[in-house]
């Protein structure tokens, strides 16, 4: 028998486990109704942090595939806040054929004033990775250039707001709250490492099966054309040889 947990419900276990790792202290502090107060304060702070993870505040995941034309660019703007770690994984699914390359180039820049910050040329796969330490907008391009044709590309981009972890870690002043706080933030980053990584593998998988189709057709289409070829030097052949004899006859 299986069981499924909703985020609310995850939130609900943990701020409850929180609360009866704090019960023996707050049994010893009972006297002190103002020491109370503060480890009360520290738990709704923390159920709100917990709440905020499972919505995704401090982290967002972003997965799409998009063509990209011959000389043609996909760009994607992303504005993001002070503190904050980008990291973009992308991947070519077309495959190379004899008149094209499935390879693509990209560059990572900020909006504002231009600047480049990371570019590649003619790869097939790529990973970009930067701590963004002011809030501005930045965008990422990606280039046909090699290809005369569509290119498929597997985009993944994930976003970690270490302003929010901060300014969490500035509000309660509990030892034991921010230690679960960050083990649980770092479980989430864990965890969304292991989902980007799934993406890549699952991406290699469809380029994999996308190549081997494409083989297969091309053989497939030599094998037709080799026999057609076959077939045609063996009508010349029989029209040589009945002629020949046709002309041995007439000489008779």
């Amino acid at each position: 028998m299986s069981c499924h947990i909703s985020k609310h419900g995850r939130c609900f276990i943990l701020a409850y486990v929180l609360v009866c790792f704090h019960y023996p202290k707050i049994q010893a502090m009972r006297p002190d109704r103002l020491q109370i107060k503060e480890v009360r304060d520290s738990v709704k702070k923390y159920i709100h942090f917990v709440g905020d993870l499972a919505d995704d505040k401090p982290h967002t995941a972003y997965d799409f595939r998009v063509m990209i034309n011959q000389d043609k660019a996909e760009c994607f703007m992303q504005e993001v806040e002070n503190s904050t770690e980008l990291i973009f994984n992308f991947q070519a699914l077309s495959p190379s054929t004899f008149t094209s390359d499935g390879k693509i180039s990209a560059f990572l820049y900020i909006l504002e004033d231009g600047t480049i910050i990371n570019n590649t040329n003619s790869v097939r796969r790529g990973h970009f990775e930067m701590f963004a330490d002011k809030q501005a907008t930045y965008g990422i391009c990606f280039v046909n250039m090699e290809s005369n044709s569509l290119i498929l590309t597997q985009i993944s981009l994930d976003i970690y707001r270490f302003g929010y972890v901060r300014a969490f870690r500035k509000t309660v002043n509990d030892e034991s709250t921010l230690s679960m706080a960050d083990k649980i933030y770092r479980i989430i980053r864990r965890l969304g490492r292991i989902r980007t990584d799934t993406v890549e593998v699952r991406s290699s998988i469809r380029y994999d099966f996308l190549t081997t189709t494409s083989n297969l057709n091309m053989i497939n289409n030599f094998s037709a054309l080799s026999v057609l070829l076959i077939l045609t030097i063996c009508a010349f052949q029989i029209r040589a040889v009945k002629r020949m004899f046709a002309d041995k006859s007439t000489m008779v």
